[in-house]
Formats: structure tokens, sequence, C-alpha cells
């Protein structure tokens, strides 16, 4: 008996371990962010406006949110709050405040740079309960002045049906303007094949107060191989150190300056490094990391990348026929020349097409077009469709997207995009006139000169009758 009840036993526990996780995870935490994520990088000039997302992740179901946003009201005015569409994603009826320009002018106070807004389910059962991701607000600001400034989520409330509340995590955002930035120009240069050396300048850009700076530039070493490293010439006294790691594929450069030094600000070239290129019809991204600026404000920086793949075509529209007007229900012969440049490195495929107004003449796809080639392409415009009931002007284009093409990750696209498009010019489109085909100007002066036979006629006939 008793070995039955061990044995009984066992069996118990091991079915329990069995539904029991050794490891257990933590749900990801609720989160209430402004988007764009920070920092938020603005172009916005002072006299503009731009709208930020308040935005919510992995929420729990809510009934009601409350948001509360703070800023720096010297730099910037909020000039609209709206609400999102997380809770109407349901199709349930909300109530969303600020409902009026009254209200919404006290929901916002722009003397202390705030703003106060909520929004929930109007009269709605239980269900109506909405969790996940998705856009809470819109908050449009208008700026007053260049300067950076906080966007300061600083109490967010989220209630469900039965009035327990949530207090999420918030993350701020922030806006700049004007933004410093550190960056590598893009290099796309067909001429830069094996064995040939290509320089690669990081410069700053409205950059204010500079003391030092420290980074890393990241390359790919099959594609190119780091030489030599340039610092340019910097506030002295300083102390400066470079580096190139040919295994890892990456450089470091780290200049302070100390003492009597003199900060410096505008635009301008921090280092130059000089690659030799390795291999041919390739791209490799160069990405700044580990960066550290002593300057004033805020300072951005962006991925570049080296290709020796160059991209370049370009359409135009040789000529029309007729070329300058054309009664409805006649075709409008269109000849286009496609063209891959000289300097392009590889044959391309594109579909371009033609437009008369905002109506669709056709498109046509070329193919393998090596560089340098022109292709040829006649297509009928057939106005057969048009209605109208007075002449009228239809500007004729052609236009083809920009090339692009993903290598070794990098995302390439066609640098020189504006003979991408082509305008031709007007072709005024006449009505018919009637089921004689005159057009309806010639027929309107065909009455008025009937007409005015008819009154002399009249006036005639009655003046030989009176004598």
């Amino acid at each position: 008996m008793n070995i039955k009840r061990a044995l009984t036993l066992t069996v118990l526990t091991m079915l329990v371990l069995t539904f029991i996780p050794l490891k257990t995870t933590e749900a990801d935490p609720v989160k209430v962010y402004v988007s764009p994520t920070p920092p938020l990088v603005s172009t916005a000039a002072p006299g503009q406006n731009f709208t930020i997302q308040i935005r919510i992740a992995e929420s729990p179901p809510i009934y009601l949110w409350i948001i509360n946003l703070e800023w720096n009201s010297t730099i910037l005015n909020c000039t609209d709050v709206t609400e999102g569409p997380f809770l109407k994603a349901g199709g349930r009826k909300t109530l969303f405040a600020p409902t009026s320009p009254d209200e919404l002018e006290h929901m916002i106070n722009n003397t202390a740079g705030a703003l106060r807004a909520l929004c929930g389910f109007l009269g709605e059962p239980r269900e109506a309960q909405v969790s996940g991701s998705g856009i809470l607000a819109y908050c449009t600001f208008q700026v007053k002045k260049p300067g950076e400034t906080i966007l300061n989520l600083t109490t967010t409330e989220l209630t469900n049906f039965d009035a327990i509340k949530t207090y999420p995590e918030n993350l701020n955002g922030l806006f700049v303007y004007p933004v410093a930035v550190l960056e590598i120009p893009k290099i796309l240069d067909g001429s830069k094949t094996t064995g040939k050396s290509v320089t690669v300048d990081i410069n700053t850009i409205n950059i204010q107060e500079l003391k030092g700076f420290e980074f890393k530039l990241n390359y790919t070493t099959n594609v190119l191989e780091a030489k030599e490293v340039e610092l340019k010439p910097f506030s002295q006294p300083n102390i400066n150190y470079t580096n190139i790691n040919a295994t890892a594929g990456y450089v470091s450069i780290n200049v302070t300056s100390y003492g009597t030094a003199q900060p410096v600000s505008g635009n301008r070239t921090l280092a130059t490094v000089t690659f030799e290129v390795k291999k041919d019809h390739t791209a490799c991204a160069l990405n700044l990391f580990d960066v550290k600026i002593n300057a004033t404000g805020y300072v951005a920086s962006f991925t570049s990348y080296f290709t020796n793949v160059v991209h370049d075509v370009a359409v135009k529209i040789d000529s029309a026929s007729p070329e300058s007007e054309v009664t409805v229900g006649n075709p409008v012969e269109i000849t286009v020349t496609a063209e891959n440049k000289p300097w392009a490195t590889q044959n391309e495929t594109f579909t371009f097409e033609v437009l008369a107004g905002i109506n669709a003449v056709g498109t046509e796809t070329v193919e393998n077009l090596s560089p340098g080639g022109t292709k040829q392409v006649e297509l009928t415009w057939n106005t057969t469709d048009l209605v109208t009931d007075k002449a009228v002007n239809y500007d004729i284009n052609v236009r083809t997207d920009t090339i692009t093409e993903i290598i070794s990750d990098v995302l390439v696209e066609e640098k020189n995009t504006t003979d991408n498009q082509f305008r031709y010019g007007n072709i005024l489109v006449k009505p018919l006139g009637g089921i004689i085909g005159i057009p309806m100007e010639y027929l309107a002066a065909g009455i008025i000169a009937v007409v005015i036979v008819i009154v002399v006629v009249v006036v005639y006939l009655r003046r030989r009758k009176r004598t």
C-alpha cells in the first residue's frame, strides 16, 4: 500500500512539474512615448509647424487615458491637440477633451508651456476597452525661435472600466533647431574601382562651441582598406589620437582641447580618412559609433555609405502628334526616349509612365538597357473617353521611379534624379461640336451668324411691308 501511495505521489508530482515553467518571463512594461522616438530631430524653422504623436505600447485594457506634456514656452507654442485612433479603433463612441476652441485654450497653456488632454469611452460597455499599441494623440507646435527643448511627458494615467489606474513609463521627445550634425557625405563614384583611393571627410554642420570630439568609423574590410587618417587643424593646445584597426575594420579618432584653447563653431571638417578600394560593384556602410561630442546643444550623427555602383537613368518626350491641339476622340502619338547614362556602371531595367494631366496615357518597361544606351518608344493617348464641354489644356509628362539596389545590406540609390521626369508641355483637347463633329466654338460662331442673318432679314421684310 505504501508503495502504491509513493508511486501515485511520484506520478502526480511529475504531472504538476510538467505544467510549471522552469523559467518565467515578465511582461513588457507599459510605455507612453513621443514619436518620432527620441531624439526628435525637427527641421522646422521659426514660424513653421511640426506635429508629434503621443503613442502607447503594451497597454493593458483601458477605458480612459490622461496625458500631461511640458516644453520650453520661449521656443515652442502648441497650436493644436487632437485625438489619435487608439480608442476609436473598435468603432465605439469616445469623448476627447479639449472638445471646443475655448476648451482647447484652457487645456493648452502656452505661457507655462504645458498641456493636458484626456480621452475615454462615452457610455460604452466593459467590452469596449482597448489594449496593445497605437496613437493616443497628435500635438502640433509652432516654432518661435531657434533652440532646444525636451518634450516632457510628466504624468500619464491609464484607467480601466473598473477605475483601476496604471501609471506607465514615460519616454520624452526632443526638439532641436538648427540641428548640429556630425556627418559623412554619401560617396557614389563609379570610377573608384579596385586599387583606387577614396577619401572620406568627417564634417560638422551647425556646431556650437566645440571643445573636443571622439568617435569611431566602421567599414567593411573586404570592400575598403583604411590607409591614412588626417586630422584637420583644431584649437591649440590639444591632445589628439588616431588609430586604424584593420582587423576589426574601424578607425578611432579622439581630440580634446585644453588650457587656453578656444572652442569653434559653424561648419568644418574634423578629419579625412583615405581608403583603398578592394572590390568592384560593391558597397559598404560607413558607420559612426561611440560618438562623444563636447559642444553646446544636441549633435546628431548619421550612417553613410561608399559605393562604386552608379545608377543614372533618364526619360524625355521627343514629340507629340498632333503637337498642340486635338479634338476628343482623336489619338495623340507620343514618342519617348529612355536612356541609361554613359557613366552608369551596369545595365538597367526600369518602367516609365506617361501622363496627360492626371490621366495615365500608358506605361512601358525598358529591359536590360546598357550604359550609354537609349530606347525610343511610341505610346498612343486615346482621348475617346474624355468628357468635356469646353476646350481643356492637358499637361503632358513622363516619369520614372528612382533606381535603387541593396548591396551588402546597403540601400544604394540613384543620385541624379532630376532627369527622371520630363514635362513636354500642353495639348489643347477640344470637345466635339454635336453629332456632326464641329468644334463647339465654331458651332457657336455659326449660330450667332445665323441669328444675325435672321434678324437682318426680319427687319428688311418689315420695312418692305410698310412701304
